[in-house]
């Protein structure tokens, strides 16, 4: 529930551009469960229940992006973070994650050897042998888990030791993707240009096609990317995805939307749609 809204938007706006195949995996027999599926499918998206004790001993949220990828319906999947809206259609990184295997996002242009990331992959020093820590130190593209993909068969060695050391790092922060840092070049891959994962901080509103929002800031009024975000809960609602009292439900759970709305009683969602009228996508 603490996801829902963000969950519920990038849904909505994924399906302003896309119409192909796309599956949430929803933990099943949770108190929302049901509701949250119900959403889903109003929305048009499939919905898969899992069983997440079995899919994972421990540690849930550091160790679940590489078993997600592992048990995809799909031949070729592009997982996607729930807290993301979409501006252009995926597509593309479909296409990509088919021809390479292993499809993985540059982060606003950051790279492995600059400060936050180069403190981040040396916290592995004791998990990875020294050649492979240099390498990965070494003027390697910093990426961000929020968009990955994997093709079945073409990309199954990569999953596995992205998983392996995933695993041994369970409880880390972050450790699913910083375990694919140090993972993913060593293999045939694409990187897919930062618009693509584009940081609800650093990232250009303009050339986005993918906004991350990469934890809680999807809320703020201070930032371009997350008023935005704002005026795509406004969209929703004028399109029936959404109403008043479910996006004031759903908010209960993320606080910093419970507080912004408390704040502004909604004033600020029509404002968004104001400013943004010219960026708006019809379904």
């Amino acid at each position: 529930a603490k996801c829902a809204i963000r969950l519920f938007i990038a849904m909505y706006t994924l399906r302003k551009y896309y119409s192909g195949n796309a599956v949430l995996l929803l933990q099943k027999d949770e108190e929302y469960t049901n509701a949250i599926k119900e959403k889903a499918e109003q929305i048009g998206i499939d919905v898969e229940l899992i069983d997440l004790d079995r899919i994972c001993d421990k540690n849930f949220k550091s160790v679940l992006a590489p078993k997600v990828l592992k048990i995809s319906p799909y031949e070729a999947s592009v997982q996607i973070d729930a807290d993301t809206s979409f501006r252009h259609s995926p597509q593309q990184l479909l296409e990509w994650c088919y021809d390479y295997g292993v499809l993985v996002s540059h982060f606003s242009n950051w790279m492995s050897s600059g400060r936050i990331m180069s403190k981040r992959i040396i916290g592995f020093s004791d998990v990875i042998s020294k050649e492979d820590l240099a390498s990965s130190l070494y003027r390697k593209p910093a990426i961000n888990c929020g968009v990955v993909g994997y093709r079945h068969g073409m990309a199954d060695d990569f999953q596995k030791e992205w998983d392996d050391l995933t695993n041994k790092t369970a409880g880390r922060f972050i450790a699913e993707e910083i375990a694919c840092q140090c993972v993913f070049w060593k293999y045939a891959h694409y990187l897919a240009p930062p618009e693509w994962n584009t940081s609800v901080v650093w990232g250009n509103l303009e050339t986005a096609k993918i906004i991350h929002y990469h934890g809680h800031k999807h809320t703020s009024l201070n930032r371009i990317n997350s008023r935005y975000w704002w005026a795509e809960v406004g969209w929703a609602i004028e399109d029936g995805i959404l109403d008043f009292e479910e996006v004031k439900f759903w908010s209960q759970f993320d606080k910093n939307a419970k507080r912004v709305i408390k704040e502004k009683d909604f004033a600020h969602i029509e404002n968004a749609k104001i400013e943004f009228n010219t960026y708006r996508k019809l379904k």
